[in-house]
């Protein structure tokens, strides 16, 4: 009898408000990982921009919530709240993932239980062209007192955001 633990699930949370112009690249952008996302979760904060057009072709692959317009925190807390993934995304309606974004998260996550988040490299691309690069650099706790550079799009614990209660409003 295998008694092994399965594989956590990842869950990617997508909240959208009047972004039905660019939530079809950050779902392929999900889509197109190498390793894939077990579920994705587009929460529709009360859109009035035609987002239900945009989100036909997806039919079928992606989880689709609605609910009055109540901001980003709560679309991103509703999203994880019916979820079925242990490590979260949460991605923005504008921004994408690079292929491997899932893999190198997941991996890092994986392969250590104390880790509760992990990201990659952050790349601006602003008009077709890349602006900007940010690459972590060694974790410094001091750093924390003068600001942090966390981006959006990370993959976390889903553990570690019940204990924290959430995202703040």
């Amino acid at each position: 009898m295998d008694m092994t633990t399965p594989e956590p699930r990842v869950s990617v949370i997508i909240p959208v408000h009047n972004y039905a112009h660019t939530v079809g690249r950050a779902i392929d952008s999900v889509l197109n990982q190498d390793r894939k996302a077990d579920e994705i979760i587009v929460v529709d904060d009360g859109s009035t921009d035609g987002l239900n057009n945009a989100l036909k072709p997806y039919q079928g692959q992606i989880k689709i919530i609605k609910q009055k317009n109540k901001g980003v925190s709560e679309a991103r807390n509703r999203g994880i709240r019916e979820s079925k993934g242990d490590f979260i995304c949460c991605l923005d309606a504008d921004d994408e993932l690079t292929t491997n974004f899932i893999g190198l998260t997941f991996n890092a996550l994986n392969s250590d239980t104390g880790t509760g988040i992990a990201y990659p490299s952050l790349a601006i691309r602003q008009d077709g062209k890349m602006r900007a690069w940010h690459r972590p650099t060694e974790f410094d706790f001091e750093q924390l007192t003068k600001g942090n550079f966390i981006p959006c799009a990370n993959l976390f614990r889903k553990q570690a955001w019940t204990r924290a209660g959430g995202y703040k409003n």
